[in-house]
């Protein structure tokens, strides 16, 4: 009895493993809430304590158990939506659940008794060689989540495979044709796979096809701000064409004593000159001046400040269009939040630098309030008051240099820091 317990305890911790490397197969975790992934831990062993010593006799039970709880870890991780997690964790079992009972099938053929434990082993271990291979090949992916639609169209293929599996496992025990049931499993193992990587892949394009809204919106903001520097040269060929028959007309009024009528002409030449220098941002990087200036008049616009610190040259190795999905989610995320606040204190900080071969980006912001976070810690966005897609946007594009995301919010300022790595200083793969 206290071998089988030990036994017992081992397959569990193993299946524990497999688990955990399940989780991780996926991108890197981001722990905000770790008394969240620890309780989500406690549960999910606790209750897999209790399948153990009642030895399995509520199957459904314990499936359904278990694809409930794996989407809780799944969720602490700080990786996925609740859509996504619940429709991994399906299809993680519908796997699981059609890897045993084919094993189980092929030894009942072959032993002609019920190799229950040997059959348990081999499918835990088969299992955790094809997670292995998943994270090996697939894994560290970023998605968005998808309409609830398609979501419940995709979910009811590994929740349907599951009932067809445990049923038919049922009835061919008693009719013996196990080689077509095993044939029909191994069927059904490939449809998840298939439906797993269509999920992945119709997730990764809705973040795809978002991000190219992000993208064109920036080329047109490059248009519109070559536009405008074409206008002010325009301007400023026009005011040095009239500076001389306007410094003549200042003469006239200067011998004239009408010392009035020079000082408004004075000012109206200067606010002349000054109607196309507005901009804020003059590194010669086409992309980064184009939005810095563009998000400063539309402060300005609604009553806010922007102060910006741009040590940058003309050129970068972040491409243009990248820079500016960036800044346009940061920027535009300050800009909502101090909305909320009296005029006199709306303010955002952006600091563009280059040091050491890296792009740091930061755009600090007063808020009120408190920050809203789901159950694992992620920003929630104030409007549809689920992950902020700009925010998955900018980790995305972080993630192609190698760079990191730190989001803060302390004293009522709210932080965000994104690294970009140059490619020749970016770590050599071993």
């Amino acid at each position: 009895m206290t071998t089988q317990l030990l036994i017992d305890a081992l397959m569990m911790f193993f299946g524990l493993h497999i688990i955990h490397t399940y989780l991780t197969s996926f991108r890197r975790e981001t722990i905000y809430n770790k008394a969240y992934r620890c309780a989500a831990w406690a549960v999910y062993i606790l209750f897999q304590s209790i399948v153990m010593f009642l030895n399995s006799r509520y199957p459904l039970f314990t499936l359904f158990g278990n694809i409930i709880l794996v989407a809780g870890l799944l969720l602490s991780s700080g990786c996925v939506d609740v859509k996504t997690a619940l429709f991994r964790s399906c299809i993680l079992y519908a796997s699981w659940m059609a890897v045993e009972v084919v094993i189980q099938s092929l030894l009942l053929a072959v032993l002609g008794e019920d190799p229950f434990a040997a059959g348990h082993l081999i499918s835990n271990f088969t299992m955790y060689v094809i997670i292995q291979m998943y994270k090996r090949w697939k894994g560290r992916d970023l998605t968005a989540p998808l309409s609830f639609r398609h979501w419940i169209k995709l979910l009811f293929v590994p929740v349907s495979s599951m009932l067809i599996t445990y049923y038919a496992y049922a009835i061919t025990l008693h009719s013996g044709q196990m080689a077509f049931f095993s044939f029909l499993t191994i069927l059904i193992i490939l449809i998840n796979y298939l439906i797993f990587d269509l999920y992945d892949k119709m997730s990764a394009q809705t973040l795809l096809e978002r991000q190219n809204q992000a993208y064109e919106q920036e080329i047109l903001l490059c248009v519109r701000q070559v536009a405008e520097r074409e206008e002010a040269y325009r301007q400023t060929r026009i005011l040095r064409h009239d500076l001389k028959g306007r410094l003549v007309a200042l003469s006239a009024l200067l011998e004239a004593g009408q010392a009035e009528k020079m000082k408004k002409e004075i000012e109206k030449m200067l606010e002349e000159n000054s109607l196309n220098r507005h901009g804020t941002s003059e590194t010669g990087n086409l992309a980064l001046d184009a939005l810095v200036n563009y998000k400063y008049a539309a402060a300005a616009a609604e009553g806010a400040q922007m102060h910006s610190l741009l040590e940058v040259p003309a050129e970068l190795f972040v491409e243009g269009t990248d820079l500016c999905v960036i800044l346009e989610n940061l920027l535009d995320n300050a800009l909502e939040a101090v909305q909320k606040l009296p005029e006199g204190e709306r303010s955002v900080s952006l600091a563009v630098q280059l040091i050491k071969g890296a792009l740091f980006i930061t755009v600090e912001n007063p808020y009120q309030g408190a920050v809203t976070m789901d159950r694992q810690g992620k920003i929630q966005s104030s409007k549809t008051g689920e992950h902020g897609i700009g925010l998955l946007s900018v980790e995305k594009t972080a993630e192609k240099y190698n760079g990191e995301v730190t989001i803060s919010h302390e004293n009522k300022i709210f932080r965000v820091i994104v690294m970009l790595c140059q490619p020749e200083i970016l770590p050599k793969e071993s």
